[in-house]
């Protein structure tokens, strides 16, 4: 692939992300949450201090069809050293909805507030496309290899 497709790909990704953060938190503006340009070190999506207070995420988005999961959690976690919040790895590849990776303490505080609260913080949110929960053993997920 060439460098300037591999970009393009890349930015495709940053942008479903933003179009997704900007659904579920509808207070907020593009110009809060930014993608990044290719090439530039940092964050992939850059938030401002509003942004930042509503989705504390020091995110790093890949879509690639073979991630190395390992060094792109380092690189989040890099990231959110430098800005003090939690690290996000979103990711996908080619005909697959997006995922993230979070580490897991963080996740079980969420799903505590979530099953204590039944919304986060009390908020009304944009519904979520698709079904809510797992899919059982042996259903597809969406990942395009399954027989």
């Amino acid at each position: 692939m060439r460098t300037s497709s591999a970009k393009a790909k890349g930015r495709r990704a940053c942008q479903e992300l933003q179009e997704l953060i900007l659904r579920w938190f509808p207070d907020l503006t593009a110009k809060d949450v930014r993608v990044t340009p290719s090439g530039s070190t940092g964050e992939d999506i850059q938030l401002s201090e509003a942004a930042a207070k509503a989705f504390p995420y020091a995110v790093e988005v890949k879509n690639q069809e073979r991630l190395n999961l390992w060094a792109a959690i380092a690189q989040a976690q890099e990231h959110s050293k430098k800005t003090g919040l939690q690290p996000l790895l979103a990711f996908r590849r080619n005909r697959s909805e997006m995922f993230v990776v979070l580490r897991a303490e963080h996740f079980f505080e969420l799903a505590g507030v979530v099953d204590s609260d039944r919304a986060v913080a009390g908020r009304d949110r944009a519904p979520a496309p698709g079904p809510r929960r797992a899919a059982p053993v042996g259903q597809s997920f969406g990942f395009g290899d399954e027989e």
